[in-house]
């Protein structure tokens, strides 16, 4: 088994044994994700959020990773910091906040 594949399972139930439900750069709770933005790679991402490193280059640990959708996750990849990505996250925020407005969910 992938190393890094077991820690994220375990940092990912940590997080939600704690109540984390909602990406931590764009806001979106799990349970909309897939009305708003629909599935990806098949539906094999984009059902429910996904542990991101906020420094790309440590390792994956709790201290440094968060939840994210896979809208946010894909975007950061490892080119942005968390703190970099706050900013961008906020945007995308109101891009899926003013497709719910206009009634657009999962479409792209």
């Amino acid at each position: 088994m992938n190393i890094n594949y077991f820690h994220k399972k375990q940092i990912k139930k940590a997080f939600k044994e704690r109540g984390i439900t909602k990406c931590c750069y764009c806001g979106i709770e799990e349970k909309d994700f897939k009305g708003i933005w629909g599935t990806f790679r098949h539906g094999r991402r984009g059902v429910t959020l996904e542990v991101d490193r906020k420094d790309p280059k440590g390792s994956y640990s709790e201290p440094n990773c968060v939840l994210a959708c896979y809208a946010c996750n894909n975007a950061k990849s490892d080119v942005f910091c968390y703190e970099e990505f706050k900013r961008v996250g906020d945007v995308i925020k109101e891009i899926w906040q003013h497709r719910i407005e206009q009634g657009k969910q999962g479409q792209v």
